[in-house]
């Protein structure tokens, strides 16, 4: 579960992300604004970043969440047109390929 602080209220989302051998990320960011797929994202070491669409008043626009794990914990920035948002959040336990037939990381955010 990830928890952003939006500048006007706190919002809370939940990315599912499935980690491929080569790092890359896929999965889905769900939160009040409905499910993003993720479009690019990758994982390092404890560091990842990855892109979501969302629809804002003017129109569409990328959000760009980057952060480090540390543990069960997760924080960082969302990026969307110019305006950082620092987040922070918990790592659900890793579900292993057996139980899902993929390993997921999944985040949830306010």
């Amino acid at each position: 579960m990830v928890s952003e602080r939006d500048p006007e209220e706190a919002e809370e989302s939940t990315a599912d992300l499935t980690m491929a051998s080569d790092g890359s990320l896929t999965g889905s960011c769900t939160s009040k604004r409905g499910t993003q797929q993720i479009l690019s994202g990758s994982l390092g070491g404890n560091k990842f970043t990855f892109t979501i669409n969302i629809v804002l008043e003017d129109g569409p626009a990328d959000a760009v969440f980057t952060g480090i794990l540390d543990g069960a914990s997760i924080k960082g920035n969302i990026n969307v047109v110019g305006i950082d948002i620092d987040f922070t959040g918990t790592k659900a336990p890793t579900r292993s390929m057996a139980d899902e037939g993929s390993t997921n990381e999944e985040g949830a955010a306010r």
